[in-house]
């Protein structure tokens, strides 16, 4: 059951960005009315995917009081919630301003490594997780193969990467920290108070929400953003999808946190990219060097000695921790 539960997140996730992926690209990309305007908002559709994200927890947590009594309110304190929306908000600014200095095969094979940060983050100030060797060679192994990958699409496709300033790569570093940052909340969070996974859906986003709202006021990118939305009604309908896609991704992403951990989740987004990666190679026909086939091959060996881990006993263990959270919840 647990393998099935995960294989069933997974895909999830899997199918919710991918939507969340062209519905983006198809925001930014196309150009609307006679001028050929582009969509060029990005706190505001950052601001968008965090509302979505907070209504969609909002209607599950009212769903479940209904039918359970639980309270809607999260459990743990604001700061908690207040430091792990601040890591979330700075990594993504991060990710986004590194554009301005690097090209974007370079800053996402950087990302590509995020599971990395946030193993380390745990492993030295976690004080309830423990990741047990066989853990950590898988999370290396398919960081390891998913960068090997990128780096050599990239070197036959483009002939090498161009050339990277320092700042981009601050700029990369910085928002690896912060995923590393973020992750250690959301352990924190799953560990000591125990938290739903909606109730962590909805504070981290109502946190993301604020300081995004007081971002775009302070610029202006607000007023300009829905004066684009009436000159260009047919965009409203695309936000309400990409905010759907993004909703869904979530929710799966954070009941992963809670009954897996957030290294598991990295390392499910990770390979994310690279399945998308592969994905368009075989639908296109472009053909694979060996070192990109070893690298096929290491990426699912990784994946098979993760899920080897979930042997009966385990699955029992990860099913008794699920239930005493539920019953502590009640008790509270």
């Amino acid at each position: 059951m647990v393998v099935c539960a995960l294989l069933l997140l997974a895909g999830g996730v899997y199918a919710s960005y991918l939507a969340f992926g062209l519905i983006q690209e198809h925001l930014t990309l196309a150009r609307y009315g006679a001028a050929h305007e582009a969509f060029a908002f990005t706190a505001f559709l950052v601001l968008t995917q965090c509302m979505g994200n907070c209504f969609i927890a909002l209607i599950a947590l009212w769903a479940k009081k209904r039918r359970t009594g639980e309270p809607i309110a999260p459990a743990a304190p604001a700061r908690s919630y207040l430091l792990m929306g601040t890591a979330y908000v700075g990594a993504m600014f991060c990710s986004n301003r590194a554009l301005l200095y690097i090209d974007f095969p370079t800053q996402a094979l950087s990302k590509s490594t995020k599971a990395i940060p946030v193993l380390l983050m745990s492993l030295m100030f976690g004080k309830h997780r423990k990741y047990s060797w066989e853990k950590i060679l898988y999370v290396t192994v398919v960081t390891a193969a998913v960068s090997a990958f990128m780096i050599e699409r990239t070197n036959r496709s483009s002939g090498g990467f161009s050339q990277s300033s320092s700042m981009g790569l601050f700029l990369i570093g910085g928002s690896l920290l912060l995923d590393g940052v973020t992750g250690l909340c959301q352990d924190h969070i799953t560990d000591t108070y125990h938290e739903d996974s909606f109730r962590m859906m909805l504070g981290a986003n109502l946190v993301s929400c604020i300081l995004m709202s007081i971002g775009i006021l302070v610029t202006g990118e607000l007023r300009t953003a829905v004066q684009f939305c009436v000159r260009y009604p047919s965009v409203v309908p695309l936000l309400a999808l990409f905010s759907l896609a993004s909703a869904c991704g979530q929710a799966c992403i954070y009941a992963m946190i809670t009954r897996f951990g957030v290294l598991t989740v990295t390392t499910v987004t990770t390979t994310r990219k690279f399945l998308t990666v592969l994905l368009s190679v075989l639908w296109f026909q472009h053909p694979l060097s060996p070192t990109q086939w070893l690298c096929v091959a290491a990426v699912f060996v990784g994946v098979a000695l993760d899920l080897r881990r979930c042997s009966p006993g385990q699955a029992a263990k990860a099913a008794a921790t699920h239930l005493r959270r539920s019953v502590w919840r009640k008790d509270k």
